[in-house]
C-alpha cells in the first residue's frame, strides 16, 4: 500500500463510492474484500491506496462489482498518471 503524498482522490472516491452504492457498514465491506476497517479507512481518507496485489486480486474476483471497483481504480491511477506528464486523456463517452 501506498503511504507517499501521491495517493489519489479519484481512488478515495471510487472505495467511497463503491461502499455507499453497495450500502454496507465500514466493518462490512471491510469484511467482503478481506481487510481491516481500518485500511477502507485509510482508503476512503485518501491516506493510503490498495497496493497492487490486492488490486490484482479484485480483478479476479467473481463478483462484479468488485472487478468493476479495480478496473476504476487502474484507470484512475493511469489518467492521473498521464495528466501528471502533460498528456491529456479524454474521458470516456
Amino acid at each position: 500500500m501506498s503511504t507517499e503524498s501521491n495517493v489519489s482522490t479519484e481512488t478515495s472516491r471510487t472505495i467511497a463510492d463503491a461502499r455507499t452504492a453497495k450500502q454496507m457498514s465500514l466493518r462490512d465491506f471491510a469484511a467482503e474484500l478481506m481487510v481491516s476497517a481500518n485500511v477502507v479507512s485509510l482508503w476512503e481518507r485518501g491516506i493510503q491506496e490498495p497496493g497492487r496485489e490486492t488490486l490484482a486480486g479484485w480483478y479476479t474476483d467473481e463478483r462484479e462489482w468488485v472487478r468493476q471497483m479495480a478496473i476504476d481504480i487502474f484507470v484512475a491511477r493511469y489518467r492521473e498518471t498521464l495528466t501528471s506528464r502533460g498528456i491529456t486523456v479524454p474521458l470516456a463517452a
